[in-house]
């Protein structure tokens, strides 16, 4: 998979254990959409993908412990802009 270039706002989950690891991933998806944009200048660059990162930090045969990345794409909000 190719991702195309933009710009991201890179969001990293709290470590967690495995069972913990799926509300963690919500949590943060939660705080991403209702906290952070709301106050940000941002909004969410729907021209373009967002996607989540998985590399070794959530290898369970490496670490008791995992967290993960999401990006999300973004761009000024059209109100902020002047």
């Amino acid at each position: 998979l190719e991702v195309p270039p933009a710009t991201y706002a890179v969001f990293t989950t709290p470590v967690v254990k495995d069972e913990d690891f799926v509300n963690s991933i919500q949590g943060t998806w939660k705080y991403i959409l209702e906290e952070w944009f709301p106050g940000s200048g941002y909004e969410i660059d729907d021209r373009m993908m967002d996607f989540e990162f998985y590399d070794e930090r959530c290898h369970p045969w490496e670490y008791d412990e995992w967290c993960m990345e999401i990006h999300v794409p973004i761009r000024k909000a059209l109100a902020t802009i002047k």
